[in-house]
């Protein structure tokens, strides 16, 4: 069982000896666990379908404190060439494909980063 994900879900565990916060997370999985559909059948929670934009927060009530750092180390293995932006409370993503978002949004949603689960959302395009 994933470490921090039992934390981030209330069992027992937690971070892995040595670990603090401020440490970059463990590397993602590469593939998700289910396909991906094609892009027009996509949609996020708020019913916006992929941009190469994505939002990022916290799925509880405790805001998302993640680094720069520690953002750029999750989702880089989707796209080398993310650009950041960090917020007080939640952070956007950008990468270089639509298809690369969406794919590490459904690869990350849920996946613990600096103590809390994330939420992904697509994003205004730019």
């Amino acid at each position: 069982m994933n470490v921090r994900k039992a934390h981030a879900k209330g069992g027992q565990g937690g971070q892995q000896e040595g670990q603090g916060f401020g440490a970059p997370p463990p590397p993602p999985p590469m593939q998700p666990t289910t396909p991906l559909p094609p892009l027009d059948q996509i949609f996020d929670e708020k019913q916006k379908q992929p941009t190469n934009q994505l939002w990022v927060g916290s799925a509880g009530s405790a805001p998302l404190t993640a680094t720069e750092a520690e953002l750029r180390a999750v989702f880089a293995p989707f796209c080398p060439a993310v650009s950041i932006r960090v917020k007080s409370t939640f952070s956007f993503v950008g990468m270089a494909t639509r298809e690369q978002a969406a794919m590490a949004r459904h690869v990350l949603q849920g996946y613990a980063v600096a103590g809390v689960n994330l939420k992904i959302n697509f994003g205004r395009q730019f």
